[in-house]
């Protein structure tokens, strides 16, 4: 699935959210071994930590739900989409952002769509919305695919 190339100061800020919002959650502030830590926290290999932390790659919306979750800021902060940590769900709702999150991916691999940063946030509000309003994750899923065909329509118009 086509995806757009991530700015390496993107990349560099994700981190640098992760790495401080982890150092506080553990009360560990060396650099020593909070690769280890955010990687078990994410439920990555911590090659794919090592990968964030150099700037090589970005985390998983998954892997930055789960810590999200694990450290109570929110999704966006980490995402660097908002500059404010406060977790807007209690920590309760982990596993409806999680089911959320996979829905999310899921949809974008169905669609195929090329995503956008913007596009996936609007998503993950909608997954959330739907959730907590009693969907079924296959009801979900349609509204998902609906919603980033629409967007990925509306984006393609906007182009020519």
């Amino acid at each position: 699935m086509p995806r757009r190339a991530v700015p390496e100061e993107e990349k560099r800020l994700v981190w640098e959210r992760i790495k401080g919002a982890a150092q506080k959650h553990h009360k560990h502030y060396d650099e020593h071994g909070i690769v280890s830590l955010v990687a078990r926290d994410a439920g990555v290999t911590p090659q794919s930590a090592h990968g964030w932390k150099d700037a090589k790659t970005k985390p998983t919306m998954k892997a930055l739900s789960k810590l999200s979750a694990r450290y109570g800021v929110s999704l966006k902060y980490l995402e660097g989409a908002a500059d404010d940590p406060a977790q807007t769900a209690p920590p309760d709702e982990a596993d409806l952002r999680a089911k959320m999150v996979a829905l999310v991916e899921e949809a974008l691999i169905i669609t195929a769509v090329p995503d956008d940063r913007n596009m996936v946030l609007s998503l993950c509000d909608l997954a959330l919305q739907l959730l907590q309003s009693g969907k079924d994750d296959n009801a979900v899923l349609v509204e998902l695919t609906r919603k980033a065909r629409a967007m990925s329509s509306e984006n393609h118009s906007q182009d020519h």
